[in-house]
């Protein structure tokens, strides 16, 4: 078993934000891998019990990668707690977030109902403001195309001196 960890991107944020865009781009990068929980478990689990999953799923499955992104809703504490009960040195996390309108939007698109809708904006709200108070890197998507943010994850790799590709 290879003593090299991963670093971990958790790419956090409500439904119809750009999660899985961004993250399907990142994971086209040489050396960057990508854990989608969707579908990988039961929908009864928790969040807590899904963050530690996803997480223990990036550190075990994926050694060889130089970074993996995991695409998921979570607390920030729970991606610490999680960080740590599996030994991971280097982990961050950053938050894709969009106005109301643009939100509504793509997920009207996506066939949901008004009240799933109402239930996601509250959960995005409350998402945003511990992402802030925790001081993780917060990016509007509403602002800018897929290709700008995907820009701006790399201009936070460069910041945080992590590689891929090599």
């Amino acid at each position: 078993m290879s003593s090299k960890q991963p670093a971990l991107l958790l790419l956090n944020g409500s439904s119809g934000v750009g999660k899985t865009t961004i993250a399907k781009m990142l994971s086209e990068k040489d050396g960057v891998e990508w854990v989608h929980p969707d579908g990988l478990w039961g929908p009864g689990m928790g969040q807590r019990e899904s963050t530690f999953k996803a997480i223990e799923l990036a550190v075990t499955d994926f050694q060889q990668a130089d970074i993996v992104v995991i695409d998921m809703q979570f607390r920030h504490q729970y991606m610490l707690d999680a960080l740590d009960e599996n030994k991971v040195t280097v982990g961050k996390q950053v938050l894709l977030f969009c106005n109301t309108a643009d939100r509504r939007l793509r997920l009207e698109e996506r066939g949901l109902e008004v009240d799933v809708i109402e239930t996601i904006e509250h959960w995005a709200q409350w998402l945003y403001r511990d992402s802030k108070d925790a001081g993780n890197v917060m990016i509007d998507t509403s602002l800018h195309d897929a290709g700008y943010v995907f820009g701006l994850i790399q201009e936070c790799f460069t910041k945080w001196k992590w590689q891929y590709g090599n």
